[in-house]
């Protein structure tokens, strides 16, 4: 579908009237058209988006489209507050709809679409539209990546000029309300496409799960307990094991959160405060976690979660960070030439920027998931089957 093409149809939002076929479907005055990415779209990528929001069992918001879809078996209209997140494969469901031919299931996300999005008031934007480790989810594109057109990491532009002219905002730049007003059309419109079975595999936080719907029905089944953890990056959570640890810390942090904070931590102004006031509240747990792990790993992924969080880093912790850092460690454990570089170069960066942190503002580190290493491999041509690397030694001896 050309730009124009796409244009032409979300216009069509104004008439409320839906098209599966071409993946658009009309909500209160909203236009959403669903796509794959492929050949056929050169003009949008995933890259430079980042997590707008949270859906499904990870969103309160999600009780409504529930109450939409499955209100004629609910007998008991409290029990919409008892969600399982089982419900959540609902979404796959009906992407697998929209695209019975997608592949469902991956190393880390269970599907990842895209979708061209016009608002009651002629705002025009792309969001990515994902299930992955914290569920279901809407990305997008700030205000700063649009207007630049630039990732600095990967050193190219992110839209063709012909699609970034037909883009004139961004949904970080909703309001609170404008936001919530957004997130239930786009709801409202999921719930108008019918549910179709399917069968996946999905991994998250180093397990496996069989996941899907069958006769209706969603069900999730974990595969395996423990399973070898795999190398995908040699950054510093490029690894099962780093991101099961990165998780961890989260999961630890927010035990401690009060229903006050919950509220608070929705106002994007307000999010990094309360993150800061529940690492200094849990600090000596952080701490003894990571000493119970016995291994290096566990220090260095909690200097990394600290810093992209903006947290308290002592200097008894900063100093046991860079110990456990220092390039002594792994220096012989590459076989590869390239792949000692590589390593190399992320784990000089850590420490320089563990070194300098101050806690004044957060510090983010690069960041490569699996699916974004598997895209950079298809977009060079490179054999997938070379997607894992040789694992890090991450053990302590202190002999």
């Amino acid at each position: 579908m050309s730009i124009k093409g796409l244009m032409k149809l979300v216009s069509q939002a104004t008439c409320n009237k839906d098209d599966f076929g071409n993946g658009l479907i009309c909500c209160n005055g909203y236009g959403f058209v669903f796509k794959q990415y492929g050949s056929k779209e050169r003009y949008i990528t995933s890259i430079g988006s980042s997590k707008l929001c949270s859906l499904g069992a990870y969103k309160n918001l999600y009780k409504k489209f529930k109450n939409i879809r499955r209100i004629h078996t609910i007998e008991d209209l409290n029990h919409l507050s008892e969600y399982n997140r089982k419900y959540d494969l609902f979404f796959a469901g009906a992407i697998m709809t929209l695209f019975p031919s997608l592949e469902l299931g991956s190393e880390e996300t269970l599907f990842d679409v895209w979708v061209f999005v016009k608002t009651p008031n002629n705002k025009f934007f792309p969001i990515t539209f994902y299930y992955g480790p914290s569920g279901a989810s809407i990305g997008a594109w700030n205000s700063v990546f649009i207007k630049n057109n630039y990732d600095i990491i990967l050193n190219q532009t992110i839209f063709p000029n012909e699609f970034l002219s037909v883009i004139n905002f961004s949904p970080f730049d909703f309001s609170k309300i404008e936001l919530n007003l957004f997130i239930e059309a786009f709801l409202c419109a999921i719930s108008k496409i019918p549910i179709s079975d399917f069968d996946a595999y999905y991994r998250s936080d180093s397990v496996n799960f069989q996941v899907g719907i069958r006769l209706g029905e969603p069900y999730i089944i974990e595969a395996s307990d423990h399973i070898l953890s795999r190398t995908w990056s040699y950054s510093i959570l490029g690894s099962d094991d780093a991101m099961h640890l990165y998780h961890k810390y989260v999961s630890i942090i927010n035990e401690s959160l009060t229903p006050k904070e919950l509220e608070k931590r929705e106002d994007l102004n307000e999010k990094d405060k309360v993150d800061k006031i529940l690492i200094e509240r849990n600090y000596e747990q952080l701490l003894k976690f990571a000493c119970n792990q016995k291994t290096r790993l566990a220090f260095i992924v909690l200097g990394e979660f600290i810093m992209s969080h903006g947290g308290l880093l002592s200097e008894e912790l900063r100093h046991t960070i860079l110990k456990y850092s220092d390039w002594s460690y792994e220096k012989f454990q590459f076989k590869s030439k390239t792949d000692r570089t590589e390593r190399k170069k992320f784990l000089d960066d850590f420490r320089e920027k563990v070194q300098n942190y101050d806690g004044s503002e957060k510090i983010f580190l690069p960041f490569y998931t699996v699916s974004r290493v598997i895209k950079e491999m298809e977009a060079r041509g490179d054999d997938k089957s070379n997607l894992w690397l040789e694992s890090i030694d991450y053990s302590i001896d202190e002999q």
